[in-house]
C-alpha cells in the first residue's frame, strides 16, 4: 500500500473503495503520523472507516528479496501506531508482515506469527485494544523453489 501523502490517495480510502489500509512505516515517523492524521481528518467527512493494519519488520531467512529492508516498522512503533489509529477514531485491526519473496524457510512464518501475536498481546495489555487480525502477506515459494525446500506442505504443518 502506498504512503497516504496525497489527497488523491486518501479519498478512495474514506469513500469505501479500499477496505483495508496497510501502515508500514514512512520515510520518517513524523510523516507517518501526518499521514494517519490526514486520513483521520478526511474520514470525518465520510461514514466509512477503513481497517488499519500495521506492517512490522522481521528478520529475513532464506528469501530471494528481503522486503523488510524497505517496508515495515519495529514492534514498538507498531504498538504506538495502532494506539494512535485508535485515538484518531480509525479502525485498527491488527498486524501485517511479509517474510520476503520466494521464502525457503518455513520458520520465517512461525517467527512472523509469533511476533505478530506478541505485538497484539502488548497492545491488549497496554491499551486494552483487542485486535485479532494477522495478515501474513505472502512470500510463499513457487512450485520449483518449494520442492527444493522440501515441499510446500512444510509451510502449513
Amino acid at each position: 500500500m502506498p504512503y497516504l501523502v496525497a489527497p488523491e490517495e486518501v479519498e478512495p480510502v474514506v469513500r469505501g473503495l479500499l477496505g483495508v489500509i496497510d501502515v508500514d512505516g514512512g520515510p520518517t515517523d513524523e510523516q507517518l503520523e501526518l499521514d494517519l492524521k490526514a486520513l483521520a481528518m478526511e474520514a470525518t467527512f465520510h461514514s466509512h472507516r477503513p481497517e488499519i493494519l500495521v506492517r512490522i519488520k522481521l528478520p529475513a531467512y532464506g528469501v530471494d528479496i528481503d522486503l523488510n529492508e524497505k517496508f515495515g516498522c519495529s514492534v514498538a512503533e507498531a504498538v504506538r501506531l495502532l494506539k494512535m489509529a485508535h485515538d484518531l477514531g480509525m479502525n485498527p485491526k491488527g498486524i501485517h508482515f511479509h517474510v520476503g519473496t520466494q521464502c525457503r524457510e518455513f520458520v520465517s512464518y512461525r517467527i512472523g506469527i509469533e511476533t505478530a501475536m506478541q505485538t497484539l498481546a502488548t497492545v491488549k495489555q497496554l491499551y486494552d485494544l483487542d485486535l485479532r487480525t494477522i495478515n501474513i502477506g505472502g512470500g510463499f515459494p513457487d512450485e520449483i523453489v518449494a520442492e527444493q525446500a522440501g515441499g510446500l506442505r512444510n509451510f502449513f504443518v
